[in-house]
């Protein structure tokens, strides 16, 4: 049974996509099975190796995008019921251009060896990470944006989404061009254990020249336009998804994520922690558990900042609504009259929220 599936993305340029089809096929047609997924294209622009053929007429006006054309791939999958079967997915554009015969081979011998890298990015001679990497190497990252990536099963299987259909199967769907969802793709990843890296053991190119100069035949918009849209329309999605105003605040999150984790792993006992917040240039961080009991308007930093288990919550119960205002310091009131909840803070260089 081969151990790759590999789902190519394409709209109304059958020509590029087929000689992909056959390269990987007459390569690593051994390791890899290989879907095509068609993004609304016309019935005549056909891959002759199409799988699934989305031709709703919104698919028809807007294609899909490589966020909900994946989605719609793997979610196919899953209801034919042959995505388990697979030990790691191989998602790639059809203007993808791969020179090295083994790409899989080398790509997927990697997860073996790693096998709690969930995502896996083949390097661009182009990318900065290019000249960080030494030979032959990888390198964990909070950061990739490409249009290839390995992916293991085991990390997939954590955080997809079977019961929304297929535009949220992995990806959020609603972020249509896909600005930063690769970036939440990473931060599932190293939420649930798994790592994402880099490698130079092969390279994979983009040949943009399709984007430039056949966006007319390909029957979408302009370099330039999309351009502008993916970052429009993505940051209007990131703010109202999570408050962020960039990708790079996002990335902070992350990292705020990482530290809180570190505490709950040390502290095993540990049920709710206070991160630092900077606020009226002031940074607050301390858990004055002692001062809230008979002082109101002392808070231990922010509730903007606070971390508890899931199990913790239940047993103290949640905010109370029906209180106009302070629910927060009602909750913490109930917290820290239990003296069996154990609590902590993290440092003052630990700022998490701004």
């Amino acid at each position: 049974m081969k151990p790759i599936a590999t789902i190519i993305l394409n709209r109304n340029l059958p020509k590029v996509t087929d000689k992909l089809y056959r390269k990987i096929k007459k390569n690593e047609g051994y390791l890899t099975d290989i879907f095509v997924v068609e993004a609304g294209s016309l019935k005549e622009n056909l891959s002759k190796y199409a799988t699934w053929h989305a031709n709703t007429k919104t698919v028809r006006q807007k294609g899909l995008r490589f966020p909900r054309g994946m989605n719609y791939g793997l979610y196919r999958m899953w209801k034919e019921k042959i995505f388990t079967k697979y030990k790691a997915f191989f998602l790639i554009t059809n203007d993808t251009v791969i020179k090295d015969r083994n790409t899989l081979k080398k790509l997927y011998s990697i997860l073996l060896k790693n096998k709690r890298i969930g995502i896996l990015s083949p390097c661009s001679i182009k990318w900065g990470e290019n000249k960080l990497l030494k030979k032959n190497s990888i390198k964990f990252s909070w950061y990739i944006h490409n249009h290839a990536y390995l992916l293991n099963k085991n990390l997939l299987l954590k955080i997809i989404n079977p019961s929304s259909g297929y535009k949220n199967f992995l990806y959020d769907g609603s972020n249509f061009r896909g600005y930063g969802l690769e970036s939440e793709l990473i931060a599932k990843a190293y939420a649930n254990n798994f790592a994402a890296a880099i490698t130079n053991m092969v390279y994979l190119e983009e040949n943009e020249d399709y984007l430039l100069n056949y966006d007319d035949l390909i029957k979408t918009d302009s370099y330039s336009i999309n351009l502008k849209l993916y970052y429009e329309e993505g940051l209007r999605w990131m703010k109202k998804k999570y408050g962020f105003n960039n990708r790079w605040l996002l990335q902070n999150y992350r990292n705020a994520l990482r530290i809180v984790k570190s505490y709950f792993e040390k502290n095993l006992k540990l049920d709710f922690m206070f991160g630092a917040v900077k606020k009226y240039n002031r940074i607050l961080y301390k858990l004055e558990r002692k001062k809230i009991l008979y002082k109101f308007n002392v808070c231990p930093s922010h509730s903007v900042s606070f971390f508890i288990k899931k199990k913790s919550q239940k047993k103290i119960g949640l905010y109370n609504e029906n209180l106009n205002y302070c629910s927060d310091y009602d909750l913490f009131y109930r917290l820290f009259t239990n003296k069996k909840m154990v609590g902590t803070h993290s440092q003052k260089s630990e700022v998490m929220c701004v």
